[in-house]
């Protein structure tokens, strides 16, 4: 949805948020929870641009549900010095919406880090 309902003025907000993302892995102060907070606003932000209520609150009930999850990812990566691999995965979904690029969107999820983390969640079911 957000990719169909890409605009500008949100799509600079998104920029600033990576923006962010970037200046918080190069202070290297707190990253971590500095880091998740812009992830979780950077979604939000993508949640937002779908313009669908409905679609908005699940993406946010979700979000919800997996924060220890999702914190535990953030950690582990940039812990383990993955923190532009982390980067990059948000640089390249921002670019996907975008370019409205459709096609790409499933493989920008599944050849990310967000991919490893759906698979692992396969093989455990």
């Amino acid at each position: 949805l957000a990719t169909l309902k890409y605009n500008e003025s949100e799509g600079r907000a998104l920029e600033k948020l990576l923006e962010q993302m970037k200046d918080i892995l190069d202070s290297g102060e707190d990253i971590v929870d500095r880091f998740f907070q812009v992830d979780n606003q950077f979604h939000d932000m993508v949640s937002q641009m779908g313009k669908n209520p409905l679609a908005d609150k699940i993406s946010r009930v979700v979000r919800t549900l997996t924060h220890a999850m999702r914190y535990e990812t953030v950690s582990k990566m940039i812990n383990s010095g993955r923190s532009e691999e982390l980067l990059e995965a948000h640089r390249k979904l921002y670019e996907t919406l975008k370019n409205r690029d459709l096609n790409n969107l499933q493989g920008v999820v599944r050849d990310s880090y967000f991919g490893e983390a759906l698979q692992g969640r396969e093989e455990i079911g």
